[in-house]
């Protein structure tokens, strides 16, 4: 009965390393995508301000 509860906690913390990969993955993803969006806006402001000006 002893190795049931043994296993028992090896899942439990399996899962709980398992999520914590799951976040820190998941957080550079989404950092990543929202820094591409933000570069994207910032070279969008540019040119139209460029345009702007050169008028």
């Amino acid at each position: 009965m002893e190795y049931v509860g043994i296993f028992i906690f090896g899942l439990a913390i399996t899962a709980i390393v398992a999520a914590a990969c799951f976040i820190i993955v998941y957080g550079i993803v989404t950092e990543r995508r929202e820094r591409e969006k933000l570069e994207a806006q910032l070279e969008a402001d540019a040119q139209a301000y460029k345009k702007a000006t050169a008028s």
